[in-house]
């Protein structure tokens, strides 16, 4: 009750001040009224400038309201822009992200694999060396797979290029280093696996004879790249050679001349570089081969028949790497016109691109070159550190098929030069 009371009073009085209010507006009104009536002819000047003030004043109004409309509408299609452009970002952020995250995982598992092959490698170099050699590939492979990715990684934004540079950095050193993991040549594969030993190596594409031992005054790696033994039953004749049956031996030689003539073989490399060749040639003198016997013009030339024996070249045009010299004679004749150019009075002159890289043996009751049994008279041509192996060592490396060929300047009847055996390495 208390309450309402109060409530009462509160009433009345407001009521009461609203009267005095009102009261005292009406005061100042009849005060502004009186003013006015005493001013008389200033009352219409008055009015005009209300509504010259009230004109200027609408029409400034208008103005900004139409000012404040058109900015309006501006922000609120700066609004939708601002929208569409945020949702648009999120969208190839996300896309972004995914592919990276995909990428990523892909370089991890391609690390993780690399890894396991490398310790796989460590651990297996007392197995055999197919897996050897398997193994390596694999590796090489994989760092090929991580070069490719981060070459695809590097086209998904232009934001990650500082990311994709330090990868594909990493990946262009290990894509280096992997380099040194491939294997062409038994020289790759004895750098990489020093305990490697002589025999067949399984390279995936083809499989090579190595050479792991010491060969001609230089350590092992010495890859085969021609081989021909006819004691072995299962050799045959290189073609466009003939075969002889000699002593119950056989051998292989020129076919039927009835002059000067060469036969050849070629041994490719298959793309291996090397400037050291090292190998062997054993023949027979059938009938009466005489060497450098000088009188054809052509015996400067190395595309002639300029020996009676064999011709070791390589490459096109012929770059001359050893001769094998045969003569039938076993004491000096003729002042020795038919004997090895180091016998004693001999005046046979050595073709210049052949220089000192030659041997020479005579007689045929003993193979030729093969660096026993020489003649007293022949001791300069037979008396090599490394026989019954040649060698030469280029400055250049090159990748060069090797010649190998049998001449003679007479017909097979007069004289021939067989092989029975010849084996080169190159590294």
């Amino acid at each position: 009750m208390m309450q309402a009371e109060g409530d009462k009073n509160l009433d009345y009085k407001l009521r009461k001040c609203s009267l005095y209010v009102t009261i005292g507006i009406l005061a100042v009104l009849i005060a502004l009224l009186a003013g006015i009536i005493r001013g008389g002819g200033d009352m219409h000047g008055l009015s005009g400038e209300l509504v010259k003030n009230s004109t200027l004043l609408q029409a400034k109004l208008n103005k900004v309201s139409m000012a404040l409309e058109k900015q309006s509408k501006q922000v609120e299609q700066l609004k939708i822009d601002t929208s569409t452009a945020l949702e648009k970002q999120s969208d190839q952020i996300g896309k972004l992200t995914l592919q990276l995250k995909n990428a990523i995982d892909r370089i991890f598992n391609v690390t993780e694999n690399t890894e396991v092959k490398v310790d796989d490698l460590l651990e297996c170099c007392s197995s055999d060396n197919s897996t050897n050699l398997q193994i390596l590939k694999t590796t090489k492979d994989l760092a090929k797979t991580l070069k490719n990715m981060t070459g695809n990684i590097k086209n998904i934004s232009n934001s990650t290029n500082k990311v994709v540079d330090d990868i594909s950095a990493i990946a262009t050193e290990l894509q280096r280093r992997s380099s040194s993991l491939e294997v062409k040549s038994c020289e790759d594969i004895k750098r990489l696996l020093p305990s490697s030993t002589t025999g067949y190596y399984d390279l995936g594409y083809q499989t090579i004879y190595c050479n792991m031992d010491e060969l001609c005054g230089s350590e092992g790696g010495w890859t085969r790249v021609a081989y021909l033994d006819m004691s072995n039953a299962t050799h045959n004749c290189p073609t466009g050679f003939r075969l002889y049956t000699i002593g119950g031996k056989r051998y292989c030689g020129r076919p039927e001349s009835d002059g000067s003539s060469c036969t050849s073989a070629k041994f490719f490399t298959n793309g291996i570089s090397y400037s050291q060749i090292c190998g062997r040639v054993e023949g027979y003198a059938k009938a009466s081969p005489d060497a450098f016997f000088h009188y054809l013009t052509d015996r400067n030339n190395i595309d002639a028949s300029y020996v009676d024996g064999v011709s070791i070249t390589h490459g096109s045009p012929r770059q001359h790497v050893w001769t094998f010299i045969a003569t039938a004679q076993t004491e000096i004749v003729a002042g020795g016109v038919y004997n090895c150019p180091c016998s004693p009075g001999n005046t046979q002159k050595v073709p210049s691109f052949v220089g000192k890289n030659y041997y020479c043996e005579g007689g045929s009751a003993d193979p030729l070159w093969d660096g026993k049994d020489c003649l007293p008279i022949e001791t300069d041509c037979c008396s090599s550190p490394y026989l019954p192996w040649f060698y030469r060592k280029f400055d250049t490396a090159t990748t060069d098929y090797i010649e190998l060929r049998v001449c003679c300047d007479e017909a097979i009847h007069d004289e021939d030069v067989p092989v029975s055996l010849y084996e080169i390495y190159i590294k």
